[in-house]
């Protein structure tokens, strides 16, 4: 991702596909909200909040083996993820 804050979202009319993540979706640089929202996230692979906050607004999975890291510059600066409904978070 830049290193700017953004939303990304489903553009138009139809419903969109979820977002399918088997690598590693990263966050880093910007201190502000990264916003995923209309389409939905699925996840099998690297979540990574640097910095800043990953806000999911709409639907999020995770199976497999997912891994979730979150970095830590200080006790008050570290990464976020937020979400749109309670989730259950699988994985290391």
């Amino acid at each position: 991702m830049s290193p700017n804050d953004q939303i990304i979202y489903q553009y138009c009319c139809a419903a969109g596909q979820a977002f399918s993540n088997a690598g590693t979706f990263r966050k880093a640089g910007a201190t502000a909200t990264t916003t995923i929202s209309s389409n939905g996230f699925n996840n099998t692979g690297t979540v990574e909040a640097d910095s800043g906050v990953i806000a999911f607004n709409s639907g999020f999975t995770s199976s497999g083996s997912p891994v979730y890291s979150f970095g830590i510059g200080n006790a008050t600066t570290f990464g976020h993820l937020t979400f749109s409904s309670p989730v259950t978070l699988t994985g290391h």
